[in-house]
């Protein structure tokens, strides 16, 4: 049975495996750790189990902690043979009570506890994160296609069938989507998952389309807000009039390409005032060098806003193109 699970594992996932097989869980799970990389089987028999653990250091009993193996060593028992001989009582005044007695069993290799088998999870979860901001269709729907390849890969190893799928859609900005529905039948074929994913790409598409609109009228309605004030238009201040993210201003073009050109023709100037009288020549001559410089200042921080911007903008493009490349761990996108 040790050998035909370690074929198994090795010719379908491609891994060995170290099999230990024993009357207890204590003397298989002892004899599993006593195998060498890459993996082998080791089987000890009922009979033997005492005498095949005798000749072991004690710190390689499974149960038995560093600290547990020192304070063994400390009082000259150095093998689970040696371990087994001591009487009880006092391997429990060395380790302490329940320590201690656990300890005197599993050396004799008693080990009542029962094997059960782990149940498989009631839910199987695959995952793919865009390395940057995506707005391609077609990339997204290929993404979907080859988890849900994933996916029936997995639910076949496990002999499972799914009778519901559930699409789970992050958007870059902490926004979300997530539908479910189920199958008519529970199953595990690529065909049958395929066709359910492919109706959940439609409803996919929309909900991005409606999420894209809205995000761009908000946008739309944050630039007038800001014109009708007479404010300066950058990304920043569009950002936060409308609420959106940095990347969605920059990854539409149509938003961007107005964003830049506004900001290039700045805030418009009022003209100054004609004088009116002479009493008013030196007010209006301190007036006019107020606006100068009013003027120069606005202009030096808009200049640096500028300088800003721009860093910014080639500071996320550098980002996305370190995270395109693997060195960066960034997920703005994920679908389930």
């Amino acid at each position: 049975m040790g050998r035909w699970l370690g074929f198994c594992t090795l010719s379908r996932l491609g891994v060995d495996v170290r099999v230990g097989v024993g009357p207890s869980i204590t003397v298989a799970a002892t004899a599993s750790a006593q195998i060498e990389q890459p993996g082998g089987v080791i089987a000890v028999a009922p009979s033997q189990a005492a005498q095949w653990l005798a000749p072991l250091p004690v710190d390689a009993l499974h149960g038995i902690g560093p600290r547990q193996a020192d304070t063994l060593r400390d009082y000259g028992i150095h093998t689970v043979g040696l371990l087994a001989a001591v009487d009880p009582a006092t391997v429990q005044r060395l380790l302490g009570g329940r320590a201690g007695r656990l300890a005197a069993d599993r050396a004799r290799g008693i080990d009542p506890r029962p094997v059960i088998p782990r149940t498989l999870p009631v839910a199987a979860t695959v995952r793919c994160a865009f390395d940057r901001h995506v707005l391609d269709g077609a990339a997204v729907r290929a993404a979907l296609l080859d988890l849900v390849v994933q996916l029936g890969l997995l639910l076949r190893r496990r002999g499972q069938a799914a009778r519901a799928l559930t699409l789970t859609l992050k958007f870059a900005g902490n926004g979300g989507w997530e539908k479910t529905r189920r199958l008519k039948e529970a199953s595990a074929h690529d065909e049958d998952l395929r066709g359910l994913a492919s109706k959940r790409t439609q409803t996919l598409k929309a909900a991005a389309k409606a999420k894209s609109q809205t995000k761009t009228k908000a946008a739309e309605q944050a630039i007038r807000a800001l014109i009708k004030r007479g404010e300066s238009i950058t990304f920043q201040a569009v950002q936060r009039e409308a609420g959106v993210s940095h990347a969605f201003l920059y990854g539409h073009s149509d938003l961007r390409g107005r964003i830049e050109r506004l900001r290039s023709q700045g805030r418009p100037v009022p003209a100054s005032a004609a004088p009116v009288d002479a009493e008013g020549a030196i007010v209006l001559t301190l007036t006019s060098q107020n606006t100068r410089l009013k003027k120069q200042h606005r202009e030096e921080v808009r200049a640096l806003r500028d300088a800003l911007e721009q860093a910014h903008g080639e500071n996320l493009d550098l980002r996305r193109e370190l995270a395109r490349r693997g060195l960066s761990r960034t997920a703005p996108a994920e679908t389930e």
